[in-house]
């Protein structure tokens, strides 16, 4: 109930695109789990307005994806970045989706995705936490 309350509170523009976060989230989800990486990238747009994914618009839908993700069973960091990016494209803002590995306690192998934007990090962690990741590949907006 405290979950309907507090969502009740939000604002219409904040209701709406919550509601648009919990279903790409969803979808992408669901489309990693039957389709490939590449061909869920597809579905990227092709050219983005080229402006850099910085600013309250862009914190708004992190914000969002991040509440979504909470709602959608086994939102990984890849499905959350993967989804910022895409309703990021979709409003003309250029991201980069990064994938990277490293160890885990005890020398397991861990990996991790986040979302950056020039030289900041948008979704995914703190840029001291990710040094621990080594860059395995990088995505622009672009599919493959």
């Amino acid at each position: 109930m405290a979950r309907v309350a507090k969502f009740l509170r939000l604002s219409t523009p904040d209701k709406l695109l919550l509601a648009r976060c919990v279903l790409t989230v969803a979808v992408v989800r669901l489309g990693l789990s039957l389709l490939s990486y590449r061909a869920l990238r597809r579905w990227l747009p092709r050219t983005t307005a080229g402006a850099e994914a910085t600013g309250d618009a862009a914190r708004r839908i992190v914000w969002g994806v991040d509440v979504a993700s909470r709602l959608v069973p086994r939102a990984t960091c890849l499905v959350k970045a993967f989804a910022a990016q895409l309703i990021l494209a979709r409003a003309g803002y250029r991201s980069q989706l990064r994938i990277g590995v490293g160890n885990g306690t005890g020398g397991a192998f861990i990996a991790h995705a986040w979302l950056i934007c020039g030289e900041g990090v948008l979704l995914g962690g703190a840029p001291h936490e990710l040094r621990r990741y080594v860059t395995l590949a990088d995505f622009g907006p672009e599919p493959l």
